[in-house]
């Protein structure tokens, strides 16, 4: 059987032609959502799904974050609240509330960076399950998947430490990409930590207590999403010889990933930010090519790729038999 080659390579590549679709298409939406009680009180989680955006730009990509660069980010999937943290909650966990307006059902306002630590130990206590705050990046990522909604009743403490946009950026900074980053937590030290809204990022110092700043909660997942992962799916897809297809699922299998189809698409969706791939010879399990991805039809023709009538491969021709 002919052996499939793994690469290992540390630095990325910013290559930004087209390989497989625009590396900057629309991000989907939770893959699912779960709920927890407290006591009385219940909250819902939303799982966001591994994947990429451009980070400090508004989702439609057509207005800047203030104190924002434009950023291309991948992140590991994550379970993030569907709202702020509500009044009753923090009261259930912590015996009193500190909001200046009294609502139990609105989010809870007037804690610190610091308070919020506390409520998560005695949160995770109460539920047997470990939450933190969410990075900047997640934060920013899961309001591009819900867009405003839960998203504009409050500004919201992130995790990471902040870190001031360079001296030298310009306003036109904003829409150059840079390199890609992969699971971006902010710098290691600083006293100032990040507050979010959907379009300002700000620094506020840990201990600070303001109305209308408030948090949510996160958790990691297991669907991860690193580089090591990334060149090992895009070394398998370099292996399709010319003329043949594969589907997101043999890949995922040949990865050792059997249930992880949905992961290679995402990566594949992002191969032009790691370097030049035959990404056009994947489709899905039916033989449809992949969304939003003009030029695959022609590519695979040029190889000599008949397509049927509906515009999909015939797998029983073209499917890429390994080892042969």
């Amino acid at each position: 059987m002919k052996k499939i080659a793994i690469l290992i390579i540390i630095s990325l590549i910013g290559l930004w032609a087209v390989s497989c679709g625009d590396s900057n298409e629309k991000t989907t939406g939770p893959d699912y959502s779960m709920s927890y009680t407290v006591g009385a009180v219940s909250f819902e989680m939303l799982k966001a799904p591994s994947g990429n955006f451009t980070m400090g730009v508004s989702a439609d990509n057509r207005r800047k974050v203030t104190k924002g660069i434009a950023q291309p980010v991948a992140l590991d999937g994550f379970v993030i609240s569907a709202e702020p943290v509500s009044q009753a909650l923090w009261t259930e966990v912590m015996g009193k509330n500190p909001s200046q307006i009294k609502d139990p059902q609105a989010p809870v306002d007037m804690v610190s960076w610091v308070d919020i630590q506390k409520f998560l130990s005695k949160l995770e206590k109460r539920t047997g399950k470990s939450f933190s705050l969410p990075t900047e990046a997640q934060w920013e990522y899961a309001h591009h998947l819900n867009g405003d909604k839960g998203f504009t009743s409050v500004a919201e403490w992130c995790l990471d430490n902040y870190d001031e946009v360079p001296e030298d950026a310009t306003k036109d900074d904003y829409f150059v990409p840079m390199s890609l980053m992969v699971n971006p937590a902010g710098p290691e030290k600083g006293s100032a930590k990040v507050v979010r809204t959907t379009l300002e990022r700000m620094p506020v110092e840990s201990h600070t207590r303001r109305v209308k700043v408030g948090f949510r909660l996160a958790q990691p997942t297991e669907d991860v999403l690193n580089e090591e992962l990334a060149y090992l799916i895009l070394s398998v897809v370099s292996e399709i010889p010319k003329g043949k297809v594969a589907s997101y699922g043999q890949i995922a299998r040949l990865i050792g990933r059997e249930r992880n189809a949905r992961l290679v698409g995402k990566v594949l969706s992002n191969a032009s930010f790691y370097g030049d791939f035959p990404c056009h010879r994947v489709v899905n399990h039916n033989g449809r090519l992949a969304p939003g991805f003009d030029e695959q039809a022609e590519l695979l023709r040029q190889e000599g790729v008949v397509l049927k009538d509906n515009g999909h491969v015939d797998l029983k021709k073209y499917q890429w038999k390994e080892g042969i």
